[in-house]
């Protein structure tokens, strides 16, 4: 694999090694950008998924942000399994820009609202949910930690934070190999468990008040302390 050793040097992702970045911010800011993110807009969301769309933080919500949402296939889900949702999707502008297409294609331009920045700058406040979902994985903990600060920020004391993570490399080990070694890879942090977020979490002021796992996905529930 181009530039494992780097991984193996410096813990981060093969692609500061390849871009000097990290791949997200490479792909929005390069030629080409627009078709590299045009794969994404039909896919939906996967790998125990229902741990997110039947949480029981969606019983007492009406507004939720989707930090990091890439073109918008969860903020399709959860506002075609709750009517009353409305729902912000926060990434950068080459992936907001095709979330707009996809709600627009959709029909859900009137509940949802798609904009393109980084998920670093301050986010829109006052929302009852905000969800970050396999987002952390990409992030080391001083990162992951300002993120979860941004979001608790956001949520203040009557908001919810939900994280979710992908549990991959277990299960690919078992199975491929060469698979599980590109996750680990591309990735900053795709092992956390839910103990570390949980560390993580604390540290950046939150507590956390439910955990849920699945095979291939684990859900915390977080609120500011």
């Amino acid at each position: 694999m181009i530039h494992l050793l780097h991984k193996l040097r410096t813990g981060k992702s093969v692609y500061h090694g390849m871009y000097g970045t990290d791949l997200w911010q490479y792909v929005d800011e390069h030629n080409g950008a627009q078709d590299a993110a045009a794969a994404y807009p039909q896919s939906g969301p996967a790998f125990d998924i229902h741990l997110i769309i039947d949480h029981p933080c969606w019983s007492r919500a009406g507004t939720f942000v989707d930090v990091g949402g890439n073109t918008g296939a969860l903020v399709e889900s959860l506002l075609a399994a709750y009517p009353r949702l409305r729902g912000t999707l926060i990434d950068l502008p080459t992936f907001a820009e095709q979330a707009r297409r996809r709600f627009t294609e959709h029909n859900l331009s009137d509940r949802a609202t798609a904009i393109g920045q980084s998920f670093f700058d301050p986010l829109p406040a006052g929302a009852d949910v905000y969800v970050l979902s396999a987002i952390l994985a990409d992030w080391d903990d001083d990162s992951a930690i300002r993120l979860l600060r941004n979001c608790a920020a956001a949520a203040g004391t009557n908001g919810t934070i939900l994280v979710s993570e992908v549990r991959l490399t277990e299960q690919l080990e078992r199975s491929d190999t060469g698979m599980a070694l590109w996750v680990e890879a591309s990735m900053e942090n795709p092992d956390r468990t839910a103990a570390d977020i949980s560390m993580l979490a604390e540290r950046a002021g939150l507590c956390v008040t439910d955990v849920r796992e699945a095979a291939t996905r684990i859900a915390l529930e977080l609120r500011v302390q």
